[in-house]
């Protein structure tokens, strides 16, 4: 029996079971790496679980979470493997950031008020969800890789949708998400391969990037009553794909796997197909067969690193449209002798030119474009 708590009080120890009694807190780390603790019973005065109570407690299968508590904090029952099932009668318990996060067994939870940053992170066991008929939001990350996941009923009262949030959820095959939804984020549904119809009743609904991208199996995917338009950010791969079906993705982005897809005969479609709106970051990163390109109009932004350390690159041209030239964009470009500006451009990003030495002295840019800075996010490509 344990009648007072504090931070760390149990840690890493090899109790086996615990009651816990007329305690309406349990402090941080209150239980984390308790490796052999199986059973908890709660104090029905509990009302706050501190961050990481029961973090990697491995053999923990099985908690019922009293009626009157309130909040759940951070990472609280994070990475309980053994862990299978939890009760809890109370829908508006709040529940904080990873709170069951990499619970790889975690077959069934309570109904949910709150849907919080990567919940259920990993939780591959987890087949099925009943949110409550008040949640307003799934938040980032919240079923990324939940690999078993086959069916989400999304309450109308959802308002958005987050990023990642159902990112590589395999398993799901259907989506309706109901007209009060306003916004759902980047990557929202990105990889989730057996996807094969999308509903989204809000037909002013804001998109992120790559929200459905590698749903290779979508057949049909309807905004409102628009069944042929898909009108948000998409890479070319994904153009093609939904171009299969007859539906026209109006803004394209060129990515760098499409270039390792398709090779330099992205410069031809980047030139001619005018739903192409962006270059994106890394895009050409390191290509050696690229010599000489023109954008053309239809292209508004070139992301950071697009052309970095593109050795052979000796001439490029930028339209009246692109104002900006990303950071280190140009690095690397060695032999860049010619760039050819048909508008003006509004702002220079930090190393854009480095180690261009044929471009100094030849455009008028600040010194900081042409400074080679070490620090820069270049292994990240």
């Amino acid at each position: 029996e344990v009648t007072e708590m504090a931070k760390y009080s149990c840690e890493n120890s090899s109790i086996r079971s615990v009651e816990i009694l007329n305690i309406s807190v349990i402090e941080e780390n209150a239980f984390s790496w308790c490796d052999f603790l199986t059973k908890v019973v709660f104090s029905q005065k509990l009302k706050n679980i501190k961050n990481e109570a029961f973090l990697s407690c491995y053999s923990l299968k099985e908690i019922t979470l009293p009626k009157g508590l309130q909040t759940v904090g951070d990472s609280s029952f994070e990475k309980c493997h053994s862990l299978t099932k939890v009760f809890c009668e109370n829908d508006d318990v709040m529940y904080a950031t990873k709170c069951f996060a990499f619970c790889v067994s975690l077959k069934e939870v309570p109904v949910i008020k709150n849907i919080s940053v990567a919940m259920f992170f990993e939780c591959k066991s987890l087949c099925q969800i009943s949110l409550s008929q008040n949640c307003k939001e799934i938040c980032d990350f919240a079923f990324y890789r939940c690999l078993s996941l086959s069916k989400i009923d999304i309450p109308k009262s959802v308002t958005r949708i987050g990023a990642c949030s159902f990112r590589k959820c395999v398993a799901l095959k259907k989506i309706e998400i109901p007209s009060n939804v306003v916004n759902v984020d980047d990557g929202a549904f990105y990889d989730c391969k057996n996807i094969e119809k999308v509903v989204i009743y809000n037909s002013i609904v804001i998109c992120g990037v790559d929200v459905f991208e590698e749903c290779e199996r979508i057949t049909s995917l309807q905004i409102g009553t628009e069944k042929e338009i898909y009108k948000f950010e998409v890479s070319y791969t994904f153009y093609l794909q939904m171009k299969n079906i007859h539906i026209n993705c109006e803004n394209v982005a060129v990515r760098r796997s499409d270039v390792y897809k398709y090779g330099t005969t992205m410069i031809n479609e980047i030139q001619s197909n005018n739903l192409i709106h962006r270059i994106d970051e890394g895009c050409f990163y390191k290509n050696t067969e690229l010599t000489k390109i023109e954008i053309p109009e239809h292209v508004t932004e070139i992301g950071d690193f697009a052309f970095y350390n593109c050795l052979n690159l000796k001439e490029v041209v930028l339209p009246t449209t692109v104002v900006e030239i990303s950071h280190y964009c140009f690095d690397g470009c060695t032999n860049l002798s010619t760039l050819a500006l048909k508008g003006n451009i509004e702002k220079y990003g930090i190393c854009c030119f480095n180690e261009c030495k044929w471009l100094k002295g030849k455009i008028n840019a600040p010194d900081n474009c042409f400074e080679i800075q070490q620090d820069n996010d270049s292994n990240d490509y």
